[in-house]
């Protein structure tokens, strides 16, 4: 490789790390935490801890009931969120037309097996994790824009990484624990990057694809469509039927439910009920093959007579397939609980290649000057310090704060502000210590001691979890619990077998 080409190669590969590797950390961190959105949903809420029973609920009913209730709406799409074992709740939600004439969005939630209305006050603490990996909190479409640039961003650092380090498969059992401390965090940040190579290659090009798939679309309508965005949906979804303006009877809902599953042997998630009441009303069944990457079908039925229509599917050709295979392969939700815990760990993985980066580059840029000129690239080490350590501590904060804040009405961003005040000390933490380390060390600490203290404060709050057996706890209330424990037993083990040097020498 010629020598300019391979200095513009390092540049590149460390500017974006810098500059916006802190960004692709809160990313890949905050991916991984989001990963179990629905199995924290029991943890999250104590009120939705019941068991499900497919073979033993009545969508039918619930779903009648819920239009009966609100006999002003006259909705032309119905959205059902199907009960999963983890989430064992109907979703409903519909737009209502107010006496001003605006639509205000009505969303009902009821437990499956009792036909009970349940309350539920915000999806707070999963909805803000989620929406931190997703959006970064910034306004639609803006943050969307953001993470799927930032995608672009990591894949590019990762390709330029691999050109650079020629001799990559050397670097797979390549860790000097007993030479200098810039040589270990180099040899680390070389062993996650060679090892999670693919993972890392593969998580940055979904995201990208996800987060600008909004923007891919209108360029697919500029090009084709001459700008008609609604035209390139149709030809990526379908046209649906419109309303004739006559009107019949339902049929059963349970029953296409039951077809739509014996047809995919799989469990059902969604389904969207268009022109309620009409003689063109229509359901669209979505179903999820856990054990697949297979492009989700759709079964499609008419409401009239509950006659199947069509099982529709972008997997119907080698591009749609590939095309739906991004959000399964982004979001790990075709192998079960097993691959999210190991698409968790190389995420993390993935989040310590930014930090180990970013302080390799560091360190290397400042032992090229002299004692008095490092003082930037200290304030820079401790900063990436505070924000990852900090992204630890202000995570089991939000934890805490969905069991001890008050729950009425929309707590989400109650917690948003412990997650950031959090945050934010730990920041001030790190670069108030007279050192990396320390800070480092103080946050992390705190960090664990929340993470083993938080299944005994879900147990006093809710009555229910690892230490107080009830008959509605459950595998995954306990299952969280435990992962807390785990989480915090492991940072404790990290502190004792890495002992953070107090000073870096080389900085």
């Amino acid at each position: 490789m010629r020598q300019r080409t391979a200095l513009r190669l390092y540049a590149l590969h460390s500017w974006t790390g810098v500059v916006l590797g802190l960004l692709v950390f809160v990313l890949c961190f905050s991916g991984s935490v989001a990963l179990f959105y629905d199995e924290l949903h029991q943890w999250e809420h104590p009120e939705h801890r019941t068991a499900l029973d497919e073979n033993d609920y009545d969508v039918d009913g619930i779903v009648r009931h819920a239009l009966a209730s609100h006999p002003a709406a006259k909705p032309s799409a119905i959205y059902l969120t199907l009960p999963v074992e983890a989430k064992p709740l109907l979703d409903i939600r519909f737009y209502e037309t107010g006496a001003d004439q605006r639509r205000k969005l009505v969303r009902l939630h009821y437990d499956v097996t009792t036909g009970r209305e349940l309350q539920i006050h915000g999806e707070n603490l999963g909805r803000f994790l989620r929406n931190l990996h997703t959006d970064l909190h910034l306004p639609n479409p803006i943050g969307r824009y953001l993470a799927g640039l930032l995608g672009i961003v990591m894949l590019l650092s990762i390709v330029s990484g691999v050109i650079l380090h020629r001799k990559i498969l050397a670097n797979l059992f390549v860790f000097r624990v007993h030479r200098s401390t810039q040589l270990k965090w180099s040899d680390a940040h070389n062993v996650i990057g060679t090892w999670g190579l693919p993972f890392h290659i593969m998580i940055a090009f979904t995201g990208a694809l996800l987060g600008l798939s909004t923007l891919l679309l209108s360029v697919l309508a500029l090009f084709n469509f001459q700008g008609d965005v609604q035209a390139a949906r149709q030809l990526l979804a379908g046209t649906p039927p419109r309303a004739v303006g006559h009107a019949v009877p339902m049929t059963n809902l349970d029953s296409i439910l039951d077809d739509a599953r014996a047809r995919r042997g799989s469990r059902l998630e969604y389904a969207t009920i268009l022109n309620w009441g009409d003689e063109n009303a229509y359901i669209s069944v979505q179903a999820r093959a856990d054990d697949s990457l297979d492009a989700s079908p759709e079964h499609r039925y008419w409401l009239r007579d509950g006659s199947w229509d069509e099982t529709w599917s972008l997997g119907r050709s080698v591009g749609g397939r590939m095309y739906a295979a991004i959000t399964p392969l982004h979001y790990a939700t075709y192998g079960g609980l097993s691959l999210k815990i190991l698409y968790a760990f190389l995420g993390f993985a993935a989040s310590a290649l930014v930090v180990t980066g970013i302080r390799v580059w560091t360190q290397r840029r400042a032992s090229r000057l002299p004692e008095h000129a490092r003082s930037p690239h200290r304030l820079l080490l401790k900063a990436t310090g505070g924000i990852s350590a900090g992204m630890v501590l202000a995570t089991l904060c939000a934890f805490y704060a969905n069991k001890i804040l008050p729950t009425e009405g929309e707590q989400v961003f109650a917690i948003g502000a412990v997650y950031f005040l959090g945050w934010l000390a730990a920041l001030v933490c790190c670069l108030v210590s007279t050192d990396v380390g320390r800070g480092v060390r103080l946050v992390l600490g705190t960090s664990a001691l929340l993470a083993m203290g938080a299944p005994a404060v879900n147990a006093l709050t809710t009555g229910q979890g690892l230490f107080i057996r009830t008959a509605s706890t459950n595998w995954w209330v306990d299952g969280a619990d435990l992962a807390l424990l785990v989480v915090g037993l492991g940072l404790l083990l990290g502190l004792y077998c890495s002992r953070l040097p107090n000073s870096p020498p080389e900085c």
